[in-house]
């Protein structure tokens, strides 16, 4: 099942945790096969700034704004009218309706760096993986070998941990083979 990180406000977030919100918009959601599972970093000022929670994604629905807001969607997205009217933009753009499912609340919240964006090598984080090596000078080579360390002239080091929230949301793994 992919995994995808998404940020989201304190506010939607403790409306997603008590159960009143059971739909998140997006104006681009992930373009990947349902069901996936949405990792949760809250955001925001009064935000925890952590990975808090995580659900199941099993339904898009894209609505045509332009042709009028669902009657629905303000209540399953906690939003108002006129915030939907808001988000589409002035030429009303689609708005997709994600629907939440099997919600679970992390007893403690997550730091981004358990997380990784996939790697683009097929042989994932093999000591040879040119996006995880990290060539050592003849100092830092020579210090090593001093303090005991092996004699290779590379280290291995994941260039692909998340440090950084995602403006919306990016693709993620959360285990490595």
């Amino acid at each position: 099942m992919k995994e995808i990180l998404m940020s989201i406000r304190a506010e939607h977030n403790h409306n997603i945790e008590a159960g009143l919100k059971t739909a998140e918009l997006r104006l681009k959601p992930p373009k990947c096969e349902l069901p996936f599972k949405v990792l949760t970093y809250e955001c925001g000022a009064n935000g925890r700034h952590k990975v808090v929670n995580e659900w199941i994604c099993d339904k898009i629905t894209e609505w045509r704004i332009c042709m009028g807001i669902p009657a629905h969607l303000p209540k399953v997205a906690c939003v108002s009218e006129e915030e939907i009217r808001e988000y589409s933009g002035k030429n009303f753009k689609d708005v997709s309706e994600m629907h939440i499912t099997n919600l679970k609340v992390y007893d403690k919240p997550k730091e981004l760096s358990e997380f990784y964006k996939p790697c683009p090598d097929k042989f994932q984080y093999c000591i040879g993986c040119k996006h995880g090596s990290v060539i050592l000078s003849p100092d830092e080579e020579e210090y090593a070998l001093y303090h005991g360390g092996c004699c290779d002239t590379y280290d291995t080091v994941c260039h692909y941990v998340i440090t950084r929230p995602p403006r919306s949301w990016c693709y993620v793994e959360t285990e490595r083979d």
